[in-house]
């Protein structure tokens, strides 16, 4: 009976692959339904409708489409969304091959993997492919592949500018309502679009700068068999234009992500059966192979030894690539030409190495056992460990030759005036002022409605039928918990189920009301999307259950431990589940489980949290308690106490200085970037016992960067005082270059109130001047903005006038100069200025030979000596500015 058996299940296998139609890949097909299969057998039992409803799909084109999201789509996915939403977007995704002149010409797997996939990023999904489609493919009818990417590029400056956000990233329709995002929402919002139109394209990522702090997101666009690269929602005369070109030869590492296992030609940084990391970098920067050999103390390789390759930014390694030793101890990278920290870990020992620049061979030996911190062990590390890390060089880059230069600018302009036309429809604070004039919640609710920009109607719905049908001042409760992105996006059937069903638990080892507030009435729990959690996790547990969990917290903890299984493979995204798809799915990433956790205590009256620090679960009892032990430590072991003092004034966590757990082999950066108290001396801490590196970095006019680590044991039950400490070799400031006088510098405009002509170097005083040019409606321009608008108080102190200088462009366009002369919270004595004939730019030309990217922001003493130039996009900027205004004062 075997062999007909056998022989049945061949020929399904054959005629599977006989029947593929939209994949033309064999090898890839097969993968594909290997992983789909895969998917039904672990997940068809919670959510058994996404199989059957695929399985019964006639068309198979659509049937395919639908196998491949369903195959590789992140947890996330397949518990918040249902499968209706898959196939929806999968019908519209193949609609694209037909309906547009370029869809019959992209390649089969280029579609499956940059059109197809309705996931960008860290998103989480929503309807923007239905609305995004409808609204561009008329603007696109008739016009090539290229041309249509530009022009999508203009749809969506319409709709987006950029501006700083937090860490959650909003869907591309909740971006659409709030009219701006940071760079990784522009860019998602700017895939989501161009994929509508069947353009292929995916989000392309530095996860951080080498030179500077932070990072950068972009767009790549495949045309006429290419990939091309633009700014997202910075439109350019031609593709391949971007203000980021240059930083980017600076790069250590681009990257992309999609689903499943890609089969292009681009080099892959890491894979598995679900998604693909892509190594882009060599499309914009020099590049060199690195390898790691890794032996133990005798030379012998090492087999599955994990590799990390770490840049410093936000004082602290970060790892951008991790790897394992193959047979012979060895790992390979490509990379850029900067300094790297190369951590090497079993889980139990660990050794570190810096890659320098222009290496690309290293050995590291890692010890039998880990070698102690500040002990009497003969081999013991020293308490304090210096490193200087040097980044890339900036490389030249070749800008496109374009016709367009002049009617770029009239688009450019147009994009801007619609985008102000829509926010023009927001509420204003004066009319909002009027129709609450006699709400006794007036200041609280005019504020909220302001903040949440395009969502104002959600908002006040939500508080039009809180004061009729429950408490309005429940309501002000709710809404004083949630972030600024929250109030931008969250609908208000959503908070009207968390308060009518918060009521039907009474909140148990509540001591004060501000408590219960953040602890059991708040729907925001960490940097999820917030979800309708409560009243489906109400419904989900029996009433003996619940009883049990409120009596005892802990019953809880141990029911979450033996019924959901933690997952951090299929979540490989990182968006979070909702609480509600965790219980449906029984299973979570360590991250989407700890909400989970919490959602469910605060549904059942019980105060929970996730700590701050290291976003564990924890429940309140009396006490605070960590809900799940970590590695066979208690649940909630006894804590030492660190009293962190600072021998510099002004420093400040995640920009000078960091603390990070030794844990597992790795040193794990404690996530206070929002707790203020780590931001004024001396701060206490109560931490686990264990080993702790504090990290200082002060980063250099150049880019590079002095860094230092110290080390300590935390004892529990014991208090020790540890200091923040720089490595304090910074050369003194000296002349870089001395401007000189333009010629021409009386034909400056100023935009004073009286618009007197008046040279760009006056004002200055003994405490010299600084001169900015820049032009504000770029990214780069808006962050040295925002800067200077966070360190107002500080910088006003230094008494030294600020010139901002806007390039010659701004003359005639008298609505953006109008904009940003009404910018607010600047440093005192700012003067906003038109460089009307473009003379200080020619000044600056002629003394710099390169370095010439916006803003360019200089300092000067009266004599026009300048002893500070920063070039282009970076971070800090003004706090190195404000030192060397400091040091030459």
């Amino acid at each position: 009976m075997k062999r007909p058996i056998i022989t049945l299940l061949l020929f399904t296998i054959v005629l599977g692959l006989n029947a593929q139609k939209l994949m033309t890949n064999i090898e890839a097909y097969k993968q594909m339904l290997d992983q789909y299969e895969l998917r039904k057998t672990e997940f068809q039992e919670v959510i058994p409708e996404f199989f059957i409803h695929c399985d019964t799909i006639a068309n198979q084109e659509l049937k395919e489409a639908v196998q491949f999201l369903i195959a590789y789509s992140p947890l996330s996915d397949l518990g918040n969304l249902d499968v209706d939403y898959f196939r929806r977007h999968a019908e519209l995704a193949l609609k694209t091959r037909y309906e547009t002149p370029w869809g019959k010409d992209i390649p089969s797997d280029v579609f499956m993997h940059f059109v197809l996939p309705f996931r960008v990023n860290n998103e989480n999904p929503d309807e923007a492919r239905t609305v995004f489609q409808a609204e561009i493919m008329p603007r696109v009818d008739g016009m090539d592949i290229y041309n249509a990417a530009l022009e999508v590029n203009h749809w969506c400056l319409e709709k987006v500018t950029y501006k700083s956000t937090d860490i959650r990233t909003s869907a591309p329709l909740a971006t659409l309502k709030t009219a701006f995002g940071r760079c990784g929402e522009e860019s998602t919002f700017t895939v989501a679009a161009l994929r509508s139109v069947g353009i292929p394209s995916r989000q392309v990522y530095t996860p951080r700068w080498a030179h500077t702090d932070d990072n950068h997101a972009w767009v790549e666009v495949y045309v006429d068999g290419k990939w091309y690269f633009m700014g997202a929602c910075e439109p350019a005369p031609e593709l391949n234009m971007g203000w980021f070109a240059v930083p980017a030869t600076r790069a250590i590492m681009m990257h992309t992500n999609t689903f499943g296992k890609y089969l292009g030609d681009e080099k892959t940084l890491r894979e598995n059966d679900l998604f693909s990391q892509l190594n882009l970098l060599s499309n914009y920067a020099p590049t060199k192979n690195a390898k790691i050999t890794v032996v133990d103390e005798v030379g012998k390789p090492l087999e599955g030894i994990d590799v990390d390759f770490m840049v410093y930014n936000y004082a602290e390694f970060y790892p951008f690539a991790r790897f394992t030793t193959n047979e012979n101890g060895q790992v390979e990278i490509e990379t850029g030409f900067g300094d790297l920290l190369v951590w090497v870990t079993n889980a139990e020992s660990y050794s570190w190495a810096e890659l320098e620049a222009d290496a690309t061979d290293l050995e590291i030996v890692l010890p039998k056992e880990p070698i102690p911190f500040k002990s009497t062990h003969k081999d013991a590390k020293e308490s304090l460990y210096d490193m200087v890390i040097t980044p890339p060089t900036a490389g030249k880059v070749v800008v496109p030759e374009t016709s367009k230069a002049e009617e770029h600018k009239k688009r450019m302009a147009q994009d801007n005036a619609i985008r102000a036309e829509y926010e023009a429809t927001f509420p204003d604070s004066a009319e909002l002022a009027e129709k609450y004039a006699d709400d006794p919640n007036k200041e609280e609710i005019i504020s909220y409605i302001m903040q949440s920009r395009g969502n104002y109607d959600e908002i006040i719905a939500f508080y039009i039928e809180a004061k009729i049908r429950y408490s309005e001042h429940k309501a002000i409760q709710i809404l004083s918990q949630l972030s600024e992105k929250d109030l931008r996006d969250v609908p208000s059937n959503i908070l009207i189920n968390h308060m009518v069903f918060e009521k039907k638990y009474q909140a148990v080892f509540c001591n004060n009301s501000e408590f219960y507030i953040q602890y059991v009435l708040s729907p925001r729990i960490g940097y999820e999307m917030i979800s309708p959690w409560r009243s489906v996790i109400q419904g989900f547990f029996k009433v003996n259950e619940i009883k049990k969990f409120r009596d005892h917290p802990l019953k809880l903890a141990e029911w979450f431990q033996e019924n959901i299984e933690l997952d951090n493979k299929n979540n490989y995204y990182r968006t979070p589940l909702f609480p509600e798809s965790t219980l449906k799915l029984k299973k979570a990433d360590y991250y989407s489980r700890n909400i989970a956790f919490v959602a469910t205590c605060r549904s059942l009256g019980i105060p929970a949290r996730l700590d701050q620090a290291t976003n564990r679960a924890q429940y309140f009892d009396g006490q605070w308690n960590n809900a799940f032990p970590e590695n066979e430590m208690l649940a909630s072991p006894e804590q030492g106490t660190v009293i962190i003092k600072s021998l510099v004034e002004n420093a400040k966590y995640y920009t000078h200085y960091t603390i990070a757990q030794l844990k597992d082999g790795r040193f794990r950066t404690l996530d206070y970037e929002y707790d203020g108290r780590l931001n004024h001396f001396p701060c206490t801490l109560n931490l686990d016992p264990g080993t702790y590196r504090m990290m200082t970095g002060n980063r250099q006019k150049d880019g590079s960067v002095l860094t230092r680590w110290s080390f300590f044991e935390v004892v529990a039950g014991q208090t020790i005082t540890e200091y923040v400490v720089f490595n304090e070799n910074t050369p003194e400031s000296e002349i870089l270059f001395k401007l000189q006088q333009s010629p021409c510098e009386g034909n400056w405009d100023s935009l004073g109130t009286d618009r007197d002509l008046y040279s760009p170097y006056r004002n200055t005083n003994e405490n010299g001047l600084v001169m900015a040019l820049i032009n504000p409606e770029t990214e780069p321009g808006k962050h040295f903005l925002s800067e200077l608008q966070q360190h107002k108080e500080e910088f006003s102190l230094l008494e030294t006038p600020v010139n901002l200088v806007m390039i010659k462009e701004f003359r005639y366009q008298e609505d953006l100069v109008s904009k940003w002369l009404a910018l607010s919270d600047l440093p005192e004595n700012t003067n906003w200025i038109i460089d009307a004939f473009g003379c200080f730019e020619s000044d600056l030309k002629e003394v710099l030979s390169e370095g010439f990217e916006l803003p360019l922001v200089l300092y000067m003493d009266k004599d026009k000596n300048v002893y500070f130039k920063s070039s282009g996009y970076a971070v800090n900027t003004v706090q190195m500015l404000m030192k060397t205004i400091r040091d030459i004062q």
